[in-house]
């Protein structure tokens, strides 16, 4: 999507999210496999990092026009800050809100994909 971001906007953006959620995702792993190791701190940056680049990502994405701008609301609600609270004020202990923003987003894509419609083809 370079040609719709801007490389010097969107991969920038894009990046410091992945590698915030890489950072959580790597505290995470450590601390299942050295429980006794203390690394809240990995974690913590990581969700720092994540939410910092999602919502820059959210702005260049609603900057850009690519998808509907409440889109953007999805991602970002979909991001670890409110997946955090979206968890907490779930009803009972499976955290059932955390798949609402993916749920509006994937139909979001499944709608746009069904307005492209296929040329007929020239060859006769």
């Amino acid at each position: 999507q370079r040609e719709r971001y801007g490389s010097l906007a969107g991969t920038p953006a894009f990046l410091v999210a992945f590698l915030g959620v890489a950072m959580m995702f790597f505290g995470q792993l450590r601390q299942l496999v050295f429980p006794s190791a203390s690394v809240a701190w990995l974690w913590g940056i990581g969700l720092l990092v994540a939410t910092i680049g999602i919502i820059a990502y959210v702005v260049v994405t609603a900057e850009a026009g690519v998808v509907p701008w409440w889109c953007g609301l999805a991602l970002l609600a979909g991001s670890p800050p409110f997946g955090i609270l979206l968890y907490f004020f779930s009803p009972g202990d499976e955290g059932l809100l955390l798949g609402v923003p993916w749920i509006v987003m994937g139909y979001a894509v499944l709608r746009a994909a069904g307005l492209h419609t296929e040329r007929p083809s020239q060859v006769r």
